[in-house]
């Protein structure tokens, strides 16, 4: 039985994306710290990874979700993201020094240090 359109289409924009590396980046991040037993945070700054504010990102990607492609809905979901409710707040931007002093803090990392 051939695959219907919406799984076709579905399985080409995951091989092929049609967005931005750095939406790709932090969702590979994102995915990382949950198989690695991680929890998505709750608040912003609560994890920085690389250099990435997960919780500020997955904030955007639920207000902004009707902006998202349908396989970029679906990654998300994957992780347990949905889109924010009609009453939700929408994030807060940060000011530039708040974005640099959150990426030059020490580096939080989802897997745990080896014993030298």
């Amino acid at each position: 039985m051939a695959p219907s359109s919406t799984a076709r289409r579905r399985s080409t924009s995951l091989l092929c994306p049609e967005w931005e590396i750095s939406w790709q980046r932090a969702y590979r991040l994102a995915l990382a710290h949950v198989k690695g037993g991680g929890v998505l945070p709750a608040g912003p700054g609560e994890l920085i990874v690389q250099g990435e504010d997960l919780e500020a990102w997955i904030g955007g990607q639920q207000t902004g979700w009707d902006r998202l492609e349908p396989a970029q809905q679906y990654l998300l979901e994957t992780l347990g993201i949905q889109p924010a409710g009609k009453d939700a707040p929408q994030p807060a931007r940060r000011s530039q020094s708040a974005a640099w002093s959150a990426t030059s803090r020490p580096p939080v990392s989802s897997t745990p240090a080896r014993a030298t």
